[in-house]
Order: structure tokens, then sequence, then C-alpha cells
């Protein structure tokens, strides 16, 4: 987990990496890397080719703010439809 990717609510102090940075880390990484922190689903479609295998969080993408979640960025992808706006598909 590499984090703060965006400004985040739970943590307003912390200095986001911000998504050219966060890509750097992915590809410098030997493991696999996921977003963690302000990735709404507004804001995925910044990290599509970031080398991130998925998104984690708290409440970013679900109903109940106090829910944990880790996704893989395709599924994530697939299932709002941000590939398609992204002119992937």
């Amino acid at each position: 987990l590499v984090s703060p990717v965006f400004p985040t609510i739970s943590h307003p102090d912390a200095a986001p990496i911000g998504p050219l940075r966060f890509a750097a880390m992915c590809r410098a990484s030997h493991l696999p890397v996921y977003a963690l922190g302000g990735v709404t689903p507004e804001l995925a479609f910044r990290l599509i080719g970031s080398g991130a295998v998925g998104i984690a969080g708290i409440g970013g993408f679900s109903v109940d703010a106090d829910s944990c979640y880790m996704v893989s960025l395709d599924s994530l992808l697939d299932e709002t439809g941000l590939a398609v706006r992204a002119g992937l598909l």
C-alpha cells in the first residue's frame, strides 16, 4: 500500500503523493502496489497506466463510511465504466 495518493478526509495534514510520483513508485517496486488515500470513483481513472494492481481504502467507494475495501484496478474500471469513459474500451 502506498498512501496517500490524493488528499484524504481522514488524514487532512498528510501531503498527497499525487499520481505521477505514485506511478514512479509503482514502476520502482518489485512488489504489487495498491493505491490508498483519497481514491474516489472520480479520481481512480488518473491511476490508469500507473502500474498499480489495485486500490484500497475506507469508505471511498462504499455507502458505509467505515467499510474497508481492496479491489483490483481492472475490476474497478470494469464495474464503474471508468475504462469506457477513459477511452480504454
